[in-house]
């Protein structure tokens, strides 16, 4: 009975075994030496007391004379003033190993008293200290072959080998590893990590570090812009939201107040929300404008449409026409008299546009005709200058022909 339930007890206290990295290897072989020896003494005392007799236990009775924990003398750390990482490991790995053996002896006392154990029991007791001490070695030195025997286990039962390596650097983001950052330094961040301990292999590790840090700058800079793009598609869902509060007189400063509580109003800078601010103001203006300007058209289609507004009606006389008409009503009350007046200028204009062009439609006329009378005029003296050269050129032909006869006459009087 008492051999099963030390051999319970020690199975409870059977340390999983975990992947350490090789460049902690050193010193957990200088850890484990000084951690196993002072467990192993504090067990023989243990056993000594043991092999004295049965002793009753009590409540009242001080830790010291039951064997349990707080009889271990407590080791005493001191710190140093600014350990390094290094320092740091070496003491977490001190401290695991020292609390494993006290508690494998508290254990298998309590056991052996509750069940009236005789001094017989003593050697069964050594035996199991020696097993316990052997689990210590084995958990803590013989890491090779811990840690192939989880490998295996993992390739079986684990994540798959890119899910770790996926979860590698998710840990690598997490820790704050800096792009182009060395090794040495962001390893105390990331060592006693359990997505660290799922890459068995050193190389793997240091691979997949030197590929993350060379290849970070690029995925910050491009979170940066998804994060810009995210703020500013944020920022203009706000700006719509606070249309009601916008008009093309609003200032920066007044939809501060009224919405700079906004995280989505926080989340951008300042230059880029009034550069976005204003652009909003400007489209609401062109808006506005670009309405004004469809009022204005239709208010002037309504006067254009009356027969009686001349050149030189007056807004006071011919309002009352059209105070039922939905174009009068659209237009504000100021701005109707204004209209009206430049409607009147635009008929003035085109009134005088008109007669510009029927006098000079005239004119045209005029000068057509003046080129007609002056084309028949130069054709008249062509025909008679070709009149003249003609007659010139018959008489000249008329002389030349009696010259001749009167050359032959001469040569031959009989010719007549």
């Amino acid at each position: 009975m008492s051999l099963c339930m030390s051999y319970c007890s020690l199975s409870c206290l059977q340390v999983s075994s975990w992947q350490l990295p090789p460049e902690v290897c050193e010193i957990l072989k200088n850890a484990e030496s000084g951690s196993l020896k002072e467990g192993s003494t504090s067990l023989q005392d243990a056993a000594t007391i043991e092999n004295k007799g049965v002793i009753s236990i009590d409540a009242s009775t001080p830790a010291i004379q039951t064997g349990g924990r707080d009889s271990l003398p407590l080791r005493q750390t001191v710190a140093p003033a600014s350990p390094s990482p290094l320092d740091l490991i070496k003491k977490k790995l001190q401290d695991a190993g020292a609390s494993s053996a006290p508690s494998a002896l508290a254990t298998s006392s309590a056991t052996s008293e509750l069940n009236g154990s005789k001094p017989a029991d003593a050697a069964l007791k050594g035996q199991l200290v020696a097993n316990n001490g052997e689990k210590l070695k084995d958990n803590n030195g013989d890491v090779n072959i811990s840690d192939s025997s989880s490998d295996s286990d993992d390739e079986e039962h684990g994540p798959s080998k890119e899910d770790c390596i996926r979860q590698f650097k998710v840990m690598l983001k997490e820790r704050g590893v800096a792009p182009f950052s060395k090794w040495e330094k962001e390893l105390p961040k990331i060592v006693f990590d359990p997505r660290f301990k799922a890459i068995p292999s050193h190389s793997t590790r240091r691979a997949i570090f030197d590929h993350y840090v060379r290849t970070r700058a690029e995925e910050e800079r491009k979170e940066k812009r998804a994060a810009l793009k995210a703020a500013v598609e944020a920022y203009k869902e706000l700006l719509e939201e606070a249309s009601e509060d916008i008009n093309q007189k609003t200032d920066y400063q007044e939809f501060k107040r009224k919405w700079g509580a906004d995280t989505r109003f926080e989340a951008l800078d300042r230059k880029e929300r009034e550069i976005l601010f204003s652009e909003k103001v400007k489209a609401v203006q062109e808006k506005v404008q670009s309405m004004r300007k469809a009022v204005i058209a239709n208010f002037k289609s309504m006067l254009r449409e009356s027969k009686d507004i001349t050149s030189t009606s007056r807004w006071a006389k011919v309002k009352e026409n059209f105070r039922s008409d939905p174009r009068y009503k659209a237009m504000k009350h100021e701005e109707r008299e204004t209209i009206f007046n430049e409607y009147i200028v635009e008929l003035k204009s085109a009134e005088q546009e008109a007669e510009q062009a029927a006098k000079a439609k005239v004119d045209e006329q005029a000068k057509l005709k003046e080129r007609e009378r002056e084309t028949r005029k130069r054709k008249e003296r062509e025909e008679q200058e070709m009149e003249r050269v003609k007659m010139k050129i018959r008489r000249k032909e008329a002389v030349s022909s009696y010259q001749a006869l009167l050359v032959e006459m001469i040569k031959d009087p009989k010719v007549i």
